[in-house]
């Protein structure tokens, strides 16, 4: 996260993804899509660049028979509920990286591809709650893979006057940003991987 602050010093708005990005999650959701998986009866290869994208996302990338999607998604959903508040996930330095942004008059959204409760759980459970402004999930609206790009956009034309950053760890992520025309870090295990301003600002 250390590499992360002085860019977003920049930025008086500032969006951050959750999964990957401020916390790690990889372990419960990887646990959870393997269980799933075993519930529909497939041998499907789960690895970490199925974290990230949104549960309808995944039951594409993993071809799911549409008639087993319910079952997989809700047994995906008791699995990673049941688990994802037992410990603080938080990566070394997010919170105090939040910490210094809220001390600087930043204002802070999450916009995330999780749904509300297992948000507002891991949030809680590892004291960054109270960081930030708005707490946007897929759940809230239904916007379907669109979720983040418009919601992004959104963000950014209702302040025009204040530079607005989005920060995330998968490509899709980036994707959501340029098509929003919003700037945009890549960061991995919490350390910046890439920035990309492109022609936005």
């Amino acid at each position: 996260m250390r590499t992360l602050e002085p860019i977003l010093n920049d930025y008086r708005r500032v969006g951050f993804d959750l999964d990957g990005t401020l916390v790690d999650t990889s372990g419960v959701i990887l646990s959870g899509l393997e269980c799933a998986c075993d519930a529909i009866g497939i041998a499907a290869q789960v690895n970490i660049s199925l974290v990230g994208p949104s549960l309808d996302e995944i039951c594409e990338i993993l071809s799911i028979d549409r008639s087993k999607r319910d079952l997989f998604k809700s047994t995906f959903i008791r699995f990673h509920d049941d688990n994802i508040g037992l410990t603080d996930l938080t990566f070394t330095g997010a919170k105090s990286l939040l910490e210094t942004l809220r001390m600087r008059d930043h204002t802070i959204f999450l916009i995330t591809n999780k749904r509300r409760r297992p948000t507002e759980i891991i949030l809680k459970n590892s004291s960054i709650f109270e960081f930030f402004d708005q707490i946007y999930c897929s759940d809230d609206f239904d916007l379907g893979s669109e979720f983040k790009a418009v919601i992004l956009k959104n963000i950014k034309m209702l302040d025009t006057k204040h530079r607005f950053i989005y920060v995330g760890d998968h490509e899709n992520d980036q994707i959501a940003a340029f098509r929003a025309g919003v700037n945009f870090v890549w960061v991995s295990q919490g350390e910046v991987k890439r920035y990309s301003t492109c022609q936005f600002s």
